[in-house]
């Protein structure tokens, strides 16, 4: 049994416990399928259960419900985390603006972002526990989205338990998702608060809790969202595609210039072992300036080549292939059609 399974078995049970010990308490309450909508598609995109008695505000308002008894629900707050193996992979995110973080525990994320929030309204942390009811219909809807690869995901929920000096209670719901890729993964955080007054907190925990628990997804929506994000993947990959085969175009008439000026390159290096042989070098470096020859040197290995002198620059790689250019500014360490070897620029030694 894989881990997935074992989380999710272990989710459902925790729901059918809460829902056991929970279900007399709303037996007596009208609850109202609370809907949210997809704008772009304007359908709706998933449901959940809550007390008719709670007062849906309006989009932009600082609370999503206000309910009886003192009852506010906060909107839902998130954030989005890129992350990496690679060094470069992570440069580059955050370059295109992104705050590079690999995945916190939920006491590193209570420590570090909702205690500092907590101490300015004069909280303190009561507790803290896992969610597994919470996060299980939610895990179960990240599992079905489409992805272009493969992914693996992780998710928990979590309750924190907060008391102010006025005695107003306050229920932190904070979900973590972790999505593992081949090349990048990402993780995102949920938060949602719950305030009451003591004396209705457990109440109105229970038929929040009882809400997210029974989570719901429209199938209909999720089919649809799932084709259009295959669509514009696709689109996205074939583009991408393109742009690598006139990347691979170029580098192969670049390389076929090279191939053709290292074999001119094999044959002056033969040359110039046989006149190293010559004892007069002045009478050397003579014939070499009336032919229009140079002699180059690779700092790196200390070999010396012979090339016809007609270029300021002169470069070559790892495979033996050999260019020449006028261009000062050019570097085929820096072109990406010219990275099918290591470049190193040759000196000249006379």
């Amino acid at each position: 049994m894989t881990r997935t399974h074992t989380y999710l078995i272990g989710g459902i049970f925790a729901a059918l416990v809460l829902a056991l010990t929970i279900a007399p308490s709303l037996q007596a309450k009208s609850l109202t399928m609370v809907e949210e909508k997809d704008a772009q598609l304007g359908v709706v995109s998933s449901r959940m259960p809550l007390p008719s008695s709670w007062e849906r505000q309006k989009a932009g308002s600082e609370y999503a419900f206000i309910g009886p008894r003192g009852m506010k629900l906060s909107q839902t707050s998130s954030g989005y985390y890129p992350f990496s193996q690679n060094p470069e992979m992570n440069q580059m995110m955050q370059a295109q603006g992104h705050t590079v973080r690999p995945p916190m525990s939920i006491n590193e994320i209570i420590e570090t972002m909702l205690k500092p929030a907590a101490k300015e309204y004069g909280s303190r942390l009561v507790k803290q526990y896992e969610l597994p009811e919470v996060a299980a219909p939610m895990h179960h809807f990240l599992t079905r989205l489409y992805s272009l690869v493969p992914i693996q995901r992780e998710t928990r929920s979590y309750g924190i338990e907060w008391v102010s000096d006025d005695q107003t209670h306050v229920l932190t719901v904070a979900t973590i998702s972790i999505a593992y890729g081949s090349y990048s993964s990402y993780w995102t955080l949920q938060i949602q608060n719950l305030e009451s007054p003591a004396d209705s907190f457990e109440e109105h925990k229970k038929d929040w809790l009882y809400g997210l628990s029974n989570y719901e997804v429209n199938e209909q929506w999720l089919a649809t969202k799932n084709r259009m994000d295959a669509q514009r993947a696709q689109a996205s990959h074939q583009q991408h595609r393109s742009r690598m085969a006139a990347i691979e175009s170029a580098g192969r008439n670049a390389r076929a210039i090279g191939q053709s000026n290292s074999d001119l390159l094999d044959q002056s290096h033969a040359s110039f072992q046989r006149r190293q042989q010559m004892n007069d070098v002045g009478h050397s470096r003579s014939v070499d300036s009336i032919h229009e020859r140079q002699v180059l040197v690779n700092p790196d290995s200390g070999q010396h080549y012979e090339v016809e002198s007609y270029t300021n620059k002169h470069w070559l790689n790892s495979d033996g292939s050999y260019l020449g250019t006028d261009d000062v500014l050019y570097d085929p360490r820096t072109d990406a059609g010219m990275n099918d070897g290591e470049w190193v620029e040759l000196d000249p030694v006379w």
